[in-house]
Order: structure tokens, then sequence, then C-alpha cells
């Protein structure tokens, strides 16, 4: 506030209304690399990608499983 102070009443205004304005654009606009920071914090990514890890492995398991009932 003491750098604001320095200024005009009229420079101050348009000072704070470039932040303001800047402050509502980094709410709207993110950088990827946010967005994907956001994403990888969420216990549903996490539960997806072990989802698609474990499937696989359990269709090969039921399927060697089923093989050898059939064999035996």
């Amino acid at each position: 506030m003491a750098e604001l102070s320095r200024y005009d009443p009229h420079e101050q205004a348009v000072i704070l209304k470039r932040m303001v304005s800047r402050l509502k654009k980094e709410r709207y606009v993110r950088s990827p690399i946010v967005v994907v920071k956001e994403m990888i914090r969420t216990p549903l990514v996490w539960l997806l990608l072990s989802m698609g890890m474990m499937i696989p492995i359990l269709f090969y398991i039921l399927f060697v499983w089923v093989s050898l009932a059939v064999e035996g």
C-alpha cells in the first residue's frame, strides 16, 4: 500500500484496475501445467490408472485359470 500511495489517485485507479483484471484472467486462463497438476492430485485419476493396470492382469489370470480348468 505504501508503494501505491506514491502515485496520484488517477494513476492508482489505473494500476488497481490493471491488477484486478490480471487476477480475473488468472482465475479463468490457467496454464496446461497447472491443469495437469490439479488432475494428478485427484484420487479419481489414481483409481482409474490402477484399474487400467489391473484389468489386463485379471483377464490374463482368468484366462490361465479357465485354460487349466478345461484341460484338467
